[in-house]
């Protein structure tokens, strides 16, 4: 469903050095492929990590055909959620949020894992919807930029089980976004249900490609604009610069701001597309399952590139998780 916005409102509010001097924060994204936690202090408009954790938990693992969490999934993430316990109650951060996305907004059973999540964290988790997720998206995005460009951006947050476009600009009164869209694509879900055979067959890529043309299109033709630039956001773009980068340790500062363009991007899929899932997962930059689903993430990446006027994608390091502890932040330093 896209929501358009009628008038620019405020992408964030940072917080004033004097709200959150000697304070620390803490976010947790509840994502439908990883569970990532960031706790992290704010000095003149910029986070600076103190812990900065991600786990791939799979949650959405098969919620596509039986609509529920499964149990395997269920462990996974709460064992997850135990470390994070651990590390919260050691740097006690001034505010916390915990936010979950995709996998849980639909999952028939989500309460029972929620319930267990707020017994381990001491906190109940929100599951947001997507254009919260898009809006919390774009407040870590531009947050990393160090000079956001005056022309609107259109910032792309791939996750495992839905995909958010939010349409943003940097305005004199602060970023501002003019619409968000979530879409029903995501990396997990979309290597589930097209790509079955290891390595993928040409025909299966060929209808995954297919069925993400059919829904990013229609999408981008009812934006206001269609802008320029696009900014990669979340794990498969930070992902997909890092293998470009042949990182064998992941670096931010080397992932912030790395162009892919639509030669690399294809050239990057045929590439991976010959190799078997457990292949791709040694490969630098993805570990931790990333490997077996970022087929999907890279051809949302590719439909994009494909359906606009927009020569390459802009990876930003920040993006949710970093959305989400400033959003904590700033309701803490306003209360």
């Amino acid at each position: 469903m896209i929501k358009m916005i009628t008038k620019h409102d405020r992408l964030y509010r940072i917080p004033a050095p004097e709200a959150t001097a000697n304070r620390v924060y803490a976010g947790v994204d509840l994502g439908s492929n990883t569970f990532r936690l960031l706790i992290a202090r704010i000095r003149d408009g910029r986070i600076e990590p103190v812990v900065k954790q991600l786990h791939a938990v799979r949650l959405g693992e098969a919620l596509h055909r039986t609509g529920r969490l499964n149990e395997q999934a269920i462990r996974r993430a709460l064992a997850a959620l135990a470390g994070y316990r651990t590390l919260l109650d050691r740097h006690q951060p001034a505010a916390l949020r915990i936010c979950g996305t995709a996998a849980l907004r639909v999952a028939a059973n989500r309460d029972v894992f929620l319930r267990e999540a707020a017994t381990i964290l001491g906190r109940a988790a929100e599951v947001i919807d997507g254009e919260e997720e898009a809006r919390l998206s774009g407040i870590g995005a531009f947050a990393a930029m160090l000079l956001p460009p005056p022309e609107p951006l259109l910032l792309a947050d791939i996750g495992g089980g839905s995909s958010e476009l939010l349409v943003a600009a940097d305005t004199p009164a602060g970023p501002s976004i003019t619409a968000a869209v979530s879409l029903p694509l995501g990396a997990v879900h979309l290597s589930e249900s097209f790509l079955h055979a290891d390595p993928p067959a040409a025909h299966e890529l060929a209808a995954m490609a297919a069925h993400i043309d059919g829904v990013i299109r229609p999408a981008l033709a009812a934006l206001p604009s269609a802008p320029k630039t696009v900014v990669g956001i979340g794990g498969t773009a930070t992902a997909l610069a890092a293998l470009d980068c042949n990182l064998c340790v992941y670096d931010g500062d080397r992932v912030q701001d790395h162009r892919l363009d639509l030669a690399a991007l294809e050239a990057t899929l045929a590439r991976l597309g010959r190799l078997t899932g457990t292949e791709r997962n040694r490969l630098p930059g993805l570990g931790d399952g990333r490997g077996e689903i970022i087929l999907g993430g890279l051809m949302i990446f590719l439909a994009l590139l494909k359906a606009l006027p927009s020569p390459q994608v802009t990876v930003s390091d920040g993006g949710l998780l970093e959305g989400i502890l400033l959003s904590a932040a700033g309701a803490d330093a306003l209360a």
